[in-house]
């Protein structure tokens, strides 16, 4: 298996017995129409296609993008099915096709132990037909199958040879800069009342706390086509055309998509990475607590810090947490909560109030 798979797809076995003697021959796959485009197979489907092969290469499809997908896709994907999953669907494609099935039904069907030849298609196009029903009957699901397949699909180019045509100031990437950051401005407000995380970030106050379900489920949103959106890609673009007025980087985190968001809703606001906004609210209230008369030990300020940066990238805190680095080599909750003298459970909501909020 390559090194950036995800998962294994299909196995070629190779019988090196004869081989000076006969050809090499490939065993009959399960995608029996390689040349024909998913989105046709699919149509073909809903337009009362039934045959086997059809059928067969579909489930086959099917099969492959279930061992690369998210834990989320698939459970999108079982949503927009009526909760039917992928692998459900995938078993009762390939059992439909499968002939000792057919058997199996003409036998109980007609009530014998031998049914005949005509018995068992008959069964069998009972089958393929019930099968199908669940493709044939549901657009949005197939095109929700089209549009996860996209995403995942990775078009290479191992013939032509890239050549340099100009290097300097592009005209066209800020061109594209200015197109991606219209579409993202005009995505927020679209769905500003649809998807979850939108909602929270656009209602003042919040009606409810954001979480990092939230914002992932978001991320996962925006890769789909059309847009096609990662956080590194969306802030890359108000890296062209405002690269004075933004603060820190996209990196990894998906809690900057919070900044994109904000920075969607105010485009007169500077696009400051997330963990630097909660650096700042932490200092503020640090200040604040210095001003109250509070005063921290050094041992308590390295554990601030942890909470600090725990919630810059996970947006809530609870006492679980502290079973994962790095609090865990530091001695966990236990060791955390005697350093504040057993006052670390409300010391946190507070501090997820405050930061993270």
């Amino acid at each position: 298996m390559s090194a950036d798979a995800t998962a294994k797809t299909h196995f070629v076995l190779v019988d090196a017995v004869g081989v000076t003697e006969a050809d090499f021959n490939d065993t009959a796959p399960l995608d029996r129409t390689k040349t024909v485009p998913l989105k046709k197979l699919l149509d073909q489907v809903a337009a009362g296609n039934r045959d086997p092969n059809v059928v067969t290469s579909i489930a086959g499809r099917l099969a492959r993008l279930e061992r690369v997908i998210t834990p989320a896709d698939r459970t999108e994907l079982t949503d927009t099915a009526d909760g039917t999953p992928l692998t459900e669907l995938v078993r009762t494609l390939t059992a439909a096709v499968d002939i000792d099935t057919a058997a199996d039904k003409a036998a109980a069907d007609n009530s014998t132990d031998d049914p005949t030849h005509t018995q068992i298609q008959a069964a069998r196009a009972s089958l393929i037909e019930e099968a199908c029903r669940q493709l044939a009957e549901r657009p949005v699901f197939r095109q929700k199958i089209l549009d996860v397949r996209r995403s995942y699909t990775q078009v290479l180019d191992e013939t032509s040879q890239d050549t340099v045509i100009d290097a300097g100031f592009s005209i066209d990437a800020t061109d594209r800069a200015r197109d991606t950051i219209t579409s993202w401005q005009a995505f927020v407000d679209e769905h500003k009342d649809d998807i979850n995380a939108l909602q929270i970030l656009y209602s003042r106050p919040y009606d409810k706390r954001l979480t990092l379900r939230d914002i992932k489920d978001l991320a996962t949103t925006i890769s789909r086509p059309p847009h096609n959106w990662t956080p590194e890609r969306l802030w890359a673009a108000y890296e062209t055309l405002e690269a004075s007025r933004v603060r820190g980087s996209a990196g990894t985190q998906f809690t900057n998509l919070i900044s994109l968001v904000e920075k969607a809703l105010h485009p007169a606001a500077d696009l400051v990475a997330f963990p630097l906004t909660v650096d700042e609210r932490f200092h503020h209230w640090l200040e604040g607590q210095r001003q109250a008369g509070v005063t921290f030990t050094d041992e308590q300020i390295v554990w601030l810090t942890r909470i600090k940066d725990h919630l810059a990238t996970s947006l809530t805190i609870a006492p679980d947490d502290f079973e994962l680095e790095p609090f865990t080599s530091h001695g966990g909750y236990a060791r955390a909560n005697t350093a504040f003298n057993g006052t670390l459970a409300p010391l946190l909501q507070q501090l997820t109030q405050e930061l993270a909020a």
